[in-house]
């Protein structure tokens, strides 16, 4: 398989489940992801998530800091 570049964007990230979520966009478009598929992506099972993360670090862990 050949090698194609890709780039790398790091939004801010988004809180979740009460932590912080980083967010990365890898895409092989200079252009970035469209807006209607980071706004569909982050809409995805947010209620699972919530509670996955909510659930996967005890209190006080690093996940805790801002």
């Amino acid at each position: 398989m050949a090698f194609s570049e890709r780039f790398l964007r790091v939004p801010p990230p988004i809180r979740v489940g009460g932590r912080h979520v980083k967010r990365y966009h890898v895409t092989a478009d200079p252009a970035g992801i469209e807006p209607e598929v980071e706004k569909a992506a982050c809409a995805l099972d947010r209620p699972g998530l919530d509670a996955y993360l909510a659930g996967s670090l005890p209190e006080g862990a690093a996940g805790d800091r801002p």
